[in-house]
């Protein structure tokens, strides 16, 4: 019997960080979807409007682009800022949190 729950225990033991790893990417990509889908949002709100939005409010809320304003699943805020060729680059305040930062698939 001891040597049962030892098992158990070595195997826990080794699935927890791994388990860990696949949260912390899971979040790191969802965040990364969020900013496209804002960047995609200030793209089209410049296109029907003829200037760039303001402040987010300008394209989240209920009867604008997005229902409503994506969040950062770790609680990071974001930022957007016009790219040179004319659209939009949204970027999270958390580390890691951008496309370079996370392993191919």
């Amino acid at each position: 019997m001891l040597v049962v729950v030892v098992i158990i225990g070595l195997l826990a033991a080794m699935a927890i960080p791994a388990f860990e790893k696949v949260r912390q990417t899971s979040q790191a990509r969802l965040c990364i979807n969020q900013q496209r889908q804002l960047a995609a949002a200030l793209d089209q709100y410049r296109l029907e409007n003829g200037s760039g939005a303001q402040e987010w409010s300008d394209v989240a809320g209920p009867g604008k682009l997005l229902a409503a304003m994506p969040a950062c699943p770790l609680g990071g805020t974001y930022n957007g800022a016009p790219t040179d060729s004319g659209g939009y680059h949204v970027t999270c305040s958390l580390p890691g949190h951008d496309p370079a930062a996370l392993p191919a698939r």
